[in-house]
């Protein structure tokens, strides 16, 4: 995924289009989840400072480029509606948050380590495919019944509905167990 997202900047850049941040994103989520589970021994910390620097300038840029695709005509710009680059900037920005409570703390353990690198993998992947979907409605030697829009809509929502559910499932069903009982929970060996 890491090597993808590198590749797709570099295409962008080698075919002269402007829209190179979805490509650097996906490598920045891939590359910081899988940094949560396997941290980098040596310069560790300067890379995450550098990663998290790079994510408040992805941010930064983003909310930009969605203020300026409102004074477009379609509130679009490059096809995107500018919705979708709220979005994005806000996920960018919290992923920057993210990264600046982790340098702060130095170390996360347990369930915070999983979540991180659970919600920053399926987010990668959710660009991705939400990429390879969008060239996917323009493909015309594929089947008529893959370019339908369920089938779109299904895909393009699979990662963000697995990420809902094992951050459920890691996070607050864990939480929620400990706010229900009255006494501990027993755990199994």
């Amino acid at each position: 995924m890491i090597a993808m997202g590198l590749m797709a900047v570099g295409i962008s850049v080698y075919e002269g289009k402007e829209a190179i941040a979805g490509g650097a994103l996906a490598a920045y989520f891939v590359f910081t989840g899988w940094t949560a589970i396997r941290p980098l021994s040596q310069a560790g910390r300067q890379v995450d400072i550098a990663l998290m620097l790079l994510a408040w300038v992805f941010a930064a840029s983003g909310f930009a480029q969605a203020f300026m695709a409102l004074a477009r005509p379609g509130n679009q710009s490059d096809g995107v509606p500018a919705g979708m680059q709220f979005f994005i900037a806000t996920i960018v920005l919290l992923a920057g948050i993210g990264d600046v409570r982790m340098v702060r703390a130095r170390n996360l353990q347990g369930t915070r380590r999983l979540a991180r690198h659970l919600w920053r993998m399926c987010f990668g992947l959710f660009i991705a495919t939400g990429s390879f979907l969008a060239q996917l409605v323009q493909m015309t030697f594929m089947p008529v019944w893959m370019r339908s829009l369920p089938v779109i809509l299904i895909l393009a929502a699979g990662p963000l509905v697995m990420l809902l559910y094992w951050m459920w499932r890691v996070r607050l069903k864990q939480n929620l167990q400990g706010v229900m009982t009255a006494k501990p929970i027993e755990r199994r060996a």
